[in-house]
């Protein structure tokens, strides 16, 4: 029978315990990694910005003051030359388990609210680290200035610095190529970019068939009929004409030769007008202007 000597039995123990202790970090590591990466993740209504830095929140800490400064200035500017439109940067490392960074990028929107009120001219880029994901959410009154394929083109353009670790450049490129848009000029796709988006086609053909629509419509127009009503108010005795012109094209418009008496019913109608559009007015706070994103923009990635 062989017998294990006294430091061949030490020698096994030491290494079991070697073992045991190995195992217990990469549990311990399993267990801690997904906690790590939640607490790196800022949820869209934690975003602050300070007073230091009032357009960009750099919350993955890849940006610098210049940065932050280039904002500032463009936004003063086009506090004079674009009705006030506004632009804020953020940067996270990561984002909240299971959100996408458009539903993120929107609920940010709203959270903050670039832009002014009631022109909703409002920019919001994002810059989600880890996962090498940006996105350029665009207010609803910009959306035919910065279109979903203008935008697609600048975030190409930023992903050329991106990609060599330069994220300060890859933001001066978005400000840069954003101020030639705002100022009428176009973005050209560094990378080529040639990028299907189905949002622009359904504009350009919507365009179209409404223009066909008023061309056809005044072709026909030619044809119409004309119908009189008379009538008499039981109150004054007056007696009212209405002159009611129908069109092939589906039209209709009518003259009356008693203006005073319709003069109630277009008051009310205006008065209900306002009355709809003050109830439906929003009111936000924060720094910003108060703007809404009308959903456009476009997502890349390096």
């Amino acid at each position: 029978m062989v017998r294990a000597t006294r430091g061949q039995t030490d020698r096994h123990l030491t290494i079991a315990a070697g073992v045991a202790a190995l195992i217990t970090a990469l549990i311990i590591f399993l267990l801690l990694t997904p906690a790590m990466a939640q607490a790196k993740s800022i949820k869209a209504a934690d975003i602050a910005f300070t007073d230091d830095s009032p357009c960009v929140s750099d919350n993955a800490r890849i940006l610098n003051a210049d940065v932050s400064k280039s904002v500032y200035e463009l936004n003063q500017s086009w506090e004079k030359k674009a009705d006030g439109a506004q632009l804020a940067v953020v940067t996270v490392d990561s984002l909240p388990d299971g959100e996408t960074i458009e539903q993120y990028s929107s609920e940010l929107f709203d959270h903050i609210k670039p832009g002014q009120k009631k022109k909703d001219n409002g920019l919001l880029y994002v810059i989600v680290k880890d996962t090498h994901r940006d996105r350029l959410e665009v207010g609803y009154g910009l959306e035919s200035t910065v279109t979903d394929s203008t935008a697609a083109d600048i975030l190409d353009n930023a992903h050329v610095s991106f990609k060599k670790n330069d994220y300060a450049g890859g933001v001066e490129s978005v400000l840069s190529d954003l101020k030639s848009v705002m100022g009428g000029s176009t973005v050209i796709s560094k990378a080529g970019s040639s990028k299907f988006f189905i949002s622009d086609w359904i504009e350009r053909i919507v365009t179209v068939a409404l223009v066909s629509w008023l061309l056809i419509s005044l072709l026909r127009g030619s044809r119409k009929t004309k119908t009189v009503h008379v009538y008499v108010d039981p109150e004054t005795g007056r007696t009212i004409q209405m002159t009611e012109v129908n069109w092939i094209g589906g039209r209709s418009e009518s003259s009356r030769s008693h203006t005073d008496f319709w003069s109630t019913s277009g008051s009310s109608a205006s008065s209900h007008h306002s009355s709809s559009h003050h109830s439906s007015s929003h009111h936000s706070s924060g720094g910003f202007g108060g703007g809404r994103s009308g959903g456009g923009g476009a997502s890349g990635s390096w």
